[in-house]
């Protein structure tokens, strides 16, 4: 057998295992059911097991579910702006703070030509 072919055989089994976890519940329910009273069982069991069961559904179908919402929105955002014109913004020389004072920036650098010497100078 291939190695693709194991891994579906044990997937299946996997799978009645799993089927087979959450059916065991079924006898003791039964009795509870056949009695018309839950005394003597403790809930703990059904609460991890429903806790359990959650935990997978966050973990399968949350990313998925994500997935397709992000891509949805992808696609919406995709089809509004296919045919729009690129709006171009003119360069800004400084930012303007809140007290309504504009900083330039300017690029401080030595210039090996000058007299006086600098970083890049020769002497």
């Amino acid at each position: 057998m291939t190695r693709e072919s194991w891994a579906f055989v044990f997937g299946i089994i996997g799978n009645i295992i799993s089927f087979a976890v959450f059916l065991s519940p079924l006898p003791t329910f039964y009795v509870i059911f056949k009695k018309k009273s839950a005394e003597g069982f403790q809930a703990l069991p059904y609460v991890v097991a429903l806790f359990s069961a959650m935990l997978w559904i966050y973990y399968v179908a949350l990313p998925n579910t994500l997935g397709f919402v992000f891509g949805i929105i992808q696609m919406v955002v995709y089809l509004i702006y296919r045919n729009a014109t690129p709006v171009v913004e003119a360069p800004m020389k400084g930012q303007e703070l809140s007290g309504g004072h504009i900083i330039d920036v300017v690029k401080i650098g030595t210039d090996p030509n000058r007299a006086g010497g600098g970083a890049g100078s020769k002497v």
